[in-house]
């Protein structure tokens, strides 16, 4: 039992004794503020602004060179390289690009030595109807009398260009000049019938009397001109699956940087080839005349110009063009200096490698040469070197020009088949609706006539 005594000792001890202050509690070891309270962070009224970083200044330091801003050479900025192989996804009947060719200079090779397969074929039309979309006659768009060089033939009016499309079985497109006052430069497009026939259905009129050479790409046809020497060129495109409907697409060719740059023409071909990142690539000879010479009499260098093209064909806002470079004809053993002329300029893609390569043509142009002489098919491949796009010649091979049915100096080109293989194409000269040779009654504007014009294409 516990003692009354301890207990009531060890209560006084905890009980506070009145009039006496309770015992102060230990203090705290951090110290304390006077008036405790909650503390909550000011924030601030304004938002506050970064101090400037601090900017490194060489004038501050005298009696030290000032160095000078780096020079910049714009043509060395990076630009991703343009590829220099084409898309092998392409089928015939898609709508921008070309079907492929499987070994290209070996079917070249074959044409060279003659192992081809030619054959001729009419085309028809009718000298006094109205040809959709613009109401031109065959009479306005491919007769000229008013030339003394007609009576033996030679005319200063005659076909450009000849190519066949993708669309349909047998179709065929081309371009044809003019000089005399009046009478317009046209683009051709005719049709196959059910019964083989070939008849023409479309006469486009071009913004120039003298359109050069047109390409196939896909359902498009596309040509260049120049509406007057005060406008740049113009890339003109006609969409075949509107044929006969009026059509104005049209895309402002940048100025090339070059040596040639004041004469960028366009006369001497024009081809193109969609590339394996989907843009496009552009290839112009210019020029094509032989007789073509500088301001002092010496012979111009012939010269190619590319392109790179990206966007809708079919629509100008929304395709943009660059100009990439220049490169002046070089020969080779394979290929001397006198096959560097270039009327017709065709591009193909070939299969498995997807290697491009281009086939210029040309031929005899002066008297009597230029209606029964000798023409060629030129061939390049196309090389990247110093990340730029060329033309390597690598073979060319020549034919007998003939007035009435392949003219080489004129209109000849070459394309893919509906078979696969390379075909080689070149259409006759010109035609008179009377037919004599000097027609100075305005001639016969009515009845049916027929252009002529031979393909080929190598053996098996």
């Amino acid at each position: 039992m516990r003692s009354p005594i301890l207990a009531a000792v060890a209560l006084s001890l905890l009980l506070p004794i009145p009039g006496q202050a309770a015992p102060k509690k230990p203090s705290p070891l951090l110290p304390q503020a006077k008036n405790p309270q909650s503390h909550q962070p000011r924030l601030p009224t304004h938002p506050t602004k970064p101090k400037p970083k601090p900017t490194f200044n060489p004038d501050v330091r005298p009696q030290r060179p000032q160095p000078s801003a780096p020079r910049i050479d714009r043509s060395k900025i990076y630009r991703r390289p343009v590829p220099v192989t084409g898309d092998l996804s392409c089928r015939r009947g898609d709508v921008d690009c070309n079907p492929c060719t499987p070994d290209v200079r070996g079917q070249f090779a074959k044409m060279r030595r003659g192992e081809s397969k030619w054959k001729r074929k009419p085309w028809r039309f009718e000298w006094g109807k109205r040809y959709l979309p613009d109401s031109i006659r065959p009479y306005e768009a491919f007769d000229e009398d008013t030339h003394l060089a007609n009576a033996v033939g030679l005319s200063s009016a005659h076909p450009q260009s000849f190519v066949r499309t993708n669309e349909g079985p047998a179709w065929y497109a081309g371009t044809h000049s003019q000089k005399e006052a009046g009478r317009p430069g046209t683009v051709f497009i005719i049709d196959q019938e059910r019964n083989g026939k070939k008849r023409l259905v479309a006469l486009h009129r071009t913004k120039t009397q003298h359109p050069n050479g047109l390409h196939v790409l896909g359902r498009f046809l596309l040509f260049a001109e120049r509406p007057n020497s005060r406008n740049p060129d113009e890339l003109r495109v006609i969409d075949l699956r509107r044929r006969t409907t009026r059509q104005d697409i049209t895309h402002l060719i940048p100025e090339a940087t070059g040596a040639s740059r004041a004469m960028k023409q366009f006369g001497g071909g024009l081809g193109s080839a969609k590339l394996s990142d989907g843009s496009y690539l552009l290839i112009s000879t210019v020029p094509g005349d032989r007789k073509t010479q500088a301001s002092d009499g010496s012979r111009l260098h012939r010269v190619h110009q590319f392109y790179n093209m990206k966007g809708d064909l079919s629509d100008p806002s929304d395709l943009t063009m660059r100009f990439l470079a220049e490169q002046r004809f070089t020969p080779t053993r394979a290929v001397p200096q006198k096959y560097e002329f270039s009327e017709n300029l065709s591009v193909v893609t070939e299969c498995t490698t997807g290697d491009i390569y281009a086939m210029h043509s040309s031929g005899d142009g002066d008297g009597l040469d230029g209606l029964e002489g000798k023409g060629y098919w030129r061939l390049s491949q196309l090389v990247r070197r110093d990340g730029l796009p060329q033309l390597d010649p690598v073979d060319v091979f020549e034919v007998r020009q003939r007035a009435q049915s392949c003219h080489m100096r004129s209109a000849a080109s070459v394309g893919v088949a509906p078979h696969g293989k390379l075909e080689f194409l070149c259409h006759q000269y010109r035609k008179d609706p009377d037919p004599s040779a000097i027609n100075i009654f305005g001639g016969n504007t009515t009845g049916h006539d027929h252009w002529n014009f031979r393909a080929g294409v190598p053996k098996n």
